[in-house]
């Protein structure tokens, strides 16, 4: 009887571990390593500019401004700089990975000043441990990783392409 009583005392805090992660968690658990010039602190206060209604712009640290552009369930887009951008989806997935049903993605997109782009997408468990292309993601989510792609390989294939210049 003794068992059964702390057994369900004990209850409630199994259920809450294996609740899953929200957008905001994923952003509040990223390793500063990720997005090193925007702190733990910096990511904190512009939750608070959300839940204030304020506008959710914070000074980093490069002393550049950082602002969260949007913010949906399972996703955000942070304009780190006015070069920089970082979209951050949180997949929910058939298959469990590393102790969950969901997939974090991260996409840093570099943008040149001749309109050109570079992307970069990983992937992460929700504990933060890169894991290759997960190939349990559906065909929307895909879907949606497929509009962040870099843009430089073109341009340089088309470079490469052009007549050779001849020496006169």
């Amino acid at each position: 009887m003794k068992k059964l009583i702390v057994s369900m005392l004990f209850l409630p805090l199994g259920l809450h571990a294996q609740q899953p992660f929200t957008i905001r968690d994923v952003l509040l658990t990223m390793p500063d390593s990720l997005a090193p010039y925007l702190s733990h602190d910096n990511r904190l206060d512009l939750f608070d500019y959300v839940d204030a209604k304020m506008t959710p712009e914070v000074t980093n640290e490069l002393q550049g401004r950082t602002r969260l552009v949007s913010m949906g369930t399972d996703s955000l887009v942070l304009k780190m700089n006015d070069s920089h951008e970082l979209m951050v989806y949180l997949f929910e997935t058939e298959e469990e990975v590393d102790s969950a049903h969901q997939v974090i993605a991260l996409s840093h997109s570099y943008k040149l000043s001749t309109g050109q782009q570079d992307c970069t997408l990983r992937f992460f468990s929700h504990r933060w441990q890169a894991i290759s292309q997960p190939t349990m993601l559906s065909s929307s989510q895909r879907a949606r990783l497929r509009e962040a792609k870099s843009t430089l390989l073109r341009r340089d294939e088309e470079v490469l392409s052009r007549e050779p210049i001849t020496q006169r």
